[in-house]
């Protein structure tokens, strides 16, 4: 703690349920909407917020929305051609992972897909996707642009009766007030024998020994 800096109420660590005490100037920091925590005990990096979370993932106002909600067309070309950049590097980590492991194509489910780019690139290799996104704004443009049928990803959800082959969950378990709940439930969508593909701030939470037995198999960034 630096010299005059005020403690804070302490955040308990959701794994090991240790208590991290946190000073004011360490939260000031980092933006009110985006604090993280990194526990002393375990080392789970988490969301100090995360009671505020709702039990599925979310997504905060696209920015290529404007003030009326009308489409700013630059902004969302530079959102989409992002989202294919990062889903490239994706797709090259996921795919070498399989193709040592001698997976061939099935079933695959993405939650939390965005516009859709990493769904289009496995869609391409094979993989019957299904896509689930939280925004109808996202999903809109996935099925206006790219052809693709986006179901809704909100408190309803439930895992289909028909276990994927392929789980992927980008950017989840840390926009979740319960990440273990939450991959317990995602747990249930997955084949015994199928892989989770993780990327993710708290993805070493996720493959945590107390989740790793959830799933077939496990690969993350």
């Amino acid at each position: 703690m630096s010299p005059g800096a005020k403690p804070v109420a302490a955040h308990r660590c959701p794994l090991c349920r240790s208590e991290q005490h946190l000073t004011l100037d360490s939260l000031a920091e980092v933006p009110s909407a985006r604090r993280f925590g990194i526990c002393a005990t375990c080392g789970l990096i988490f969301r100090l917020d995360a009671a505020k979370l709702p039990p599925w993932p979310s997504r905060e106002k696209p920015t290529w929305l404007t003030e009326s909600g009308s489409v700013d067309p630059m902004k969302l070309r530079r959102a989409v051609e992002a989202d294919e950049r990062m889903a490239l590097w994706r797709y090259g980590i996921l795919a070498n992972y399989w193709k040592a492991q001698d997976m061939r194509p099935g079933t695959a489910l993405e939650l939390r897909c965005g516009f859709g780019a990493f769904a289009r690139l496995l869609r391409a290799a094979g993989w019957q996707m299904t896509c689930l996104e939280a925004d109808p704004h996202h999903a809109s443009v996935a099925a206006e642009y790219f052809g693709l049928a986006v179901d809704s990803l909100d408190a309803s959800w439930q895992p289909d009766s028909e276990p994927a082959d392929l789980v992927i969950a980008c950017d989840v378990m840390s926009r979740v007030h319960d990440p273990v709940a939450f991959a317990t439930l995602l747990s249930k969508s997955l084949h015994p024998r199928g892989l989770l593909f993780v990327d993710d701030l708290s993805s070493d939470f996720v493959g945590a020994s107390n989740l790793r037995g959830h799933f077939g198999g496990f690969a993350q960034t």
